[in-house]
């Protein structure tokens, strides 16, 4: 019964579109400049919307993968114990994550070498295999190697290191190979600036939870910390502390009781949140400048929207009418008749909405691909929510002011339709009763 009626309706419309086909053809070239303008309308707003959403999605993505624990703080080497001992009626347990910098020059070609830091992190055997037990980690671990592997490599031989693709691709060697890391040590007095270590490569990554979030763009290297056992005391940046809570306790509260320590105790701790720098993410902009802003855009499209299909569907709507009165006088239905002229251009206008809103993607693709990171997190395109509002609204506007006007259409020629008086027969009969 459905493909009875659906082969009907083919057969309809493959019927009526050869009488309107070539007269919605002429329209559009008659509203050519109308129809550019809303291709590049489409092509323009798409194209900054989608940019939008793109951005938000892959901040949302970026704190995802690089959250482990249920807050992560990090603070001077110095307040270490203090730290501990002022939050541990709100920790269950946590992991400490030495944090140091080291310089390093890194050969490019033979005549040229470049100077970039390197981050590097110390984690005892404890932190190591509570570290790569967790299941964010086994999930989204982008290495060569399971993370129970690493573990027991980790623990076994303290000269293998973790490394990410912008290390290995520095130091042009890859797995299996060996190097040299520099560390620098407490003694800065000239003469032991720094301590070397030989490495070898156990594995190469393009992203690690919160290692990844911490470095990004920048090389960075794991290393087990009894490699400084017997050597030269390594100068800590910082320690980087994950922490689970305790089920009295919440993100909110911890949050105010760091503040109010560091008020009181100066022991400068800061909570960490992704490095948002590879896109524009201010803080000060997304929540409030920026959202004010898509408001408004959004204000201001919907409403030139409704004038702009207005102004064009009032002409074309006209227009298309006058072209089909054939229909009319071949005996089909004001109403179908309407529906049959004005189908063709609703057609085409969708078909222009989605050229524009492809358009705007397509230029946007190749946009991300001048920006894309090439050690992090790729950036993909999404549409969601403002770029399918936008899209979905132009269809929605487009269909309702369709709408009315074949409403209004359809009054016009119901009242240009003459009026005819009932005629009332009279019949009469002779005498023959013959009529």
């Amino acid at each position: 019964m459905i493909g009875k009626n659906l082969i009907s309706l083919l057969k309809s419309l493959s019927t009526i579109s050869k009488h309107t086909l070539k007269v919605s053809k002429n329209v559009i070239r008659a509203n050519s400049l109308i129809i550019q303008m809303l291709i590049l309308f489409g092509f323009i707003s798409s194209f900054f919307v989608v940019s939008i959403d793109t951005i938000n999605h892959y901040n949302d993505i970026n704190q995802k993968f690089n959250s482990i624990g249920e807050i992560i703080i990090y603070y001077p080497e110095e307040n270490e114990e203090f730290v501990k001992f002022q939050l541990a009626n709100f920790t269950e347990h946590s992991l400490e994550i030495e944090f140091v910098v080291s310089s390093m020059n890194f050969k490019i070609d033979e005549n040229n070498t470049i100077s970039r830091g390197v981050r590097i992190f110390l984690l005892n055997n404890s932190t190591i295999t509570q570290f790569f037990n967790q299941e964010v980690i086994k999930t989204k671990y982008s290495g060569f190697y399971e993370p129970s592997q690493l573990v027991e490599e980790l623990n076994n031989d303290c000269n293998k290191s973790i490394v990410n693709q912008a290390y290995a691709d520095l130091a042009a060697v890859q797995l299996g190979e060996a190097t040299e890391l520099s560390l620098p040590i407490v003694d800065d007095s000239g003469f032991y600036p720094e301590d070397w270590y030989n490495i070898t490569f156990l594995d190469v990554v393009e992203f690690i939870p919160l290692f990844s979030g911490i470095s990004q763009e920048e090389p960075f290297a794991i290393l087990n910390k009894e490699i400084t056992h017997n050597r030269t005391e390594v100068d800590i940046r910082s320690v980087y502390q994950i922490l689970w809570l305790r089920e009295n306790s919440t993100v909110q509260i911890l949050k105010d009781f760091i503040e109010n320590i560091n008020k009181e105790l100066n022991l400068e701790i800061e909570i960490f949140e992704v490095d948002d720098k590879i896109l524009f993410t201010d803080s000060y902009w997304l929540p409030s400048v920026l959202e004010t802003l898509i408001i408004s855009l959004f204000s201001v499209i919907i409403i030139c929207l409704i004038f702009f299909f207005y102004g064009f569907y009032s002409d074309v709507i006209k227009y298309q009418i006058n072209n089909f009165r054939t229909f009319f006088a071949r005996g089909l239905s004001i109403k179908r008749g309407i529906i049959y002229s004005v189908l063709p251009v609703f057609l085409f206008t969708l078909g222009y909405i989605l050229l524009g809103f492809v358009l705007g993607m397509s230029l946007l693709s190749i946009v991300l691909t001048t920006i894309q990171p090439e050690y992090y997190l790729k950036i993909k395109i999404a549409i969601l929510p403002y770029s399918f509002i936008l899209f979905v609204g132009q269809i929605a506007i487009l269909c309702c002011v369709l709408f009315f006007a074949g409403i209004i259409a359809y009054r016009r020629l119901q009242q240009q339709i003459p009026t005819i008086d009932r005629i009332v027969f009279t019949v009469f009969k002779d005498k023959g009763d013959i009529i």
